[in-house]
């Protein structure tokens, strides 16, 4: 089945590609390569600010400020950037395909089983292939563009 890039706010309810209802009643996430299926892991609401290497199965809302030039991979995706901000400060957002192509400036976005990971010494906020990027309005929100999370290594200035 293929995923829209992007899914309306009348679609939150709508399943990820590969989910179930269980018998019990609560949705699981198939897993194709076992065979069988698993909780889905419960989503963790951040902002901006507090993001940090590692972190998965994120949900935010954010603005998209600006998109940057798309770059093609050796697998022959399209990597398209985006400067992304919520009330706390902004990130490189990292969209693959139809949905990177998708994503215009003014966008109010959410994503869903989003996770954060370093590239190149820049922590960058990446939508996961079972993940949800979702428009949820246009241009009225608040943002800052500072502190910007992508600069390198923010997380190590906590450090001795």
């Amino acid at each position: 089945r293929r995923v829209p890039p992007f899914q309306s706010q009348d679609s939150l309810e709508a399943s990820l590609p590969g989910m179930a209802a269980s018998r019990s009643g609560h949705e699981t996430m198939e897993n194709p390569a076992l065979d069988s299926s698993r909780p889905i892991p419960p989503l963790v609401r951040k902002t901006i600010a507090e993001l940090r290497p590692g972190l998965k199965h994120l949900h935010l809302r954010f603005i998209v400020v600006e998109k940057g030039e798309p770059t093609s991979t050796v697998s022959s995706q399209t990597i398209y950037p985006a400067r992304v901000a919520d009330e706390s400060g902004s990130i490189e957002l990292v969209a693959f395909d139809a949905r990177g192509e998708a994503l215009r400036p003014g966008d109010i976005c959410e994503i869903r089983w989003g996770y954060a990971q370093p590239r190149e010494r820049m922590l960058r906020l990446f939508v996961g292939k079972l993940g949800q990027l979702l428009r949820v309005g246009r241009i009225n929100m608040l943002y800052s563009v500072t502190p910007d999370m992508s600069a390198p290594r923010p997380w190590d200035d906590a450090s001795p």
